[in-house]
């Protein structure tokens, strides 16, 4: 057994806290073991993410809206936060409960704690000399502080991704003329507690295929700024292939999340094409999903060009030829909503 291995735990964890060297717990059993527990993980996650939360919430405090361009000078290490992702334990569930962990203790050291579009003083014990109520006020006061943190924070979350999950599945409706212009990219709503544009998302929750949890997991990472580089990455190259996926699931969430997260940049006719001959599901919804994502792109011009032209193959060649007239008509509508 060497050295380090033979740390007491407590010692153990604030060495692997204090460097963030997220193989440290692959490189023994025994490592592994003494790392392996729900309060280190939180505890990384904060220490991976805070100087980025609290620059982020910061932002917030000062008025900034939540939805506010994140420039890459922001504070964080997007290495680390990246290394951190890849972890198998950095679940959504345990990204949640550090999230709740650092706004308790950003609310207890005379921080002010954003409740909606509110912004609240907690009055702790720290500053009630500037409390003007009564002691019950100030307890019923921070009690609603706790309570918003602990519950009110995740049933946010699930009212953003219900949110995002209606808007997505919201081209299903006969006529585009009733649907609310969707600017490209849409932006999903924002979360309090951002991340660096530029850290890589799990490989696993771009390829697919995607249970609820794992949709979940991708739009906390949507709604907190997160972004794919799709033409000079690996990242890119993993969603690319995980579009398919979605295309062939039709999988109207995910795809939705993958525009927020820049797929424009991967589009391509031929991609285009394959989608209109495969895939489960509703294929005029997919496809009009897809060509939301054009809009304001280069292609959009040529993809028009391309549908005239798969109608007159189809014509030449006997074959119906009413999805593409379908999908042209939705087309040529979304050209003039966007004029």
């Amino acid at each position: 057994m060497s050295l380090l291995e033979k740390l007491p735990t407590e010692i153990l964890e604030r060495v692997f806290l204090f460097c963030l060297n997220f193989d440290m717990p692959r490189a023994s059993p025994v490592l592994c073991g003494k790392l392996s527990s729900q309060h280190v993980y939180v505890e990384a996650v904060m220490a991976a993410l805070d100087p980025t939360w609290e620059e982020s919430y910061a932002r917030i405090k000062g008025g900034a809206p939540a939805d506010c361009e994140m420039d890459e000078s922001i504070a964080g290490c997007p290495y680390i936060q990246s290394a951190l992702f890849r972890c198998r334990w950095a679940s959504l569930q345990i990204l949640q409960r550090a999230e709740s962990a650092w706004l308790r203790r950003a609310a207890s050291v005379k921080r002010s704690v954003v409740i909606g579009q509110q912004l609240i003083d907690p009055p702790d014990s720290v500053i009630s000399d500037q409390w003007e109520g009564s002691a019950d006020d100030a307890l019923q006061h921070r009690s609603s502080i706790w309570r918003w943190i602990d519950k009110d924070k995740d049933d946010l979350f699930e009212a953003d991704y219900e949110y995002m999950c209606n808007v997505a599945t919201g081209l299903q409706c006969a006529e585009m003329e009733s649907l609310p212009w969707i600017p490209a990219p849409p932006q999903p709503p924002r979360g309090l507690l951002s991340i660096r544009s530029a850290t890589e998302i799990p490989e696993s929750l771009l390829k697919g295929p995607w249970t609820t949890e794992m949709v979940k997991h991708l739009f906390w990472f949507a709604r907190a700024g997160a972004q794919v580089d799709w033409l000079d990455s690996t990242s890119g190259e993993v969603a690319t292939a995980g579009l398919h996926t979605a295309i062939d699931q039709g999988n109207l969430p995910v795809l939705f999340l993958f525009h927020c997260l820049g797929i424009q940049e991967g589009l391509s006719i031929p991609l285009l094409r394959s989608a209109m001959n495969s895939g489960d599901g509703d294929r005029l919804t997919v496809m009009t999903r897809l060509m939301y994502m054009l809009v304001n792109t280069r292609l959009n011009a040529e993809w028009g060009i391309e549908l005239m032209k798969m109608q007159d193959e189809a014509g030449r060649r006997g074959r119906s030829s009413d999805f593409i007239e379908a999908v042209h008509y939705r087309w040529s509508t979304m050209i003039q909503l966007n004029s």
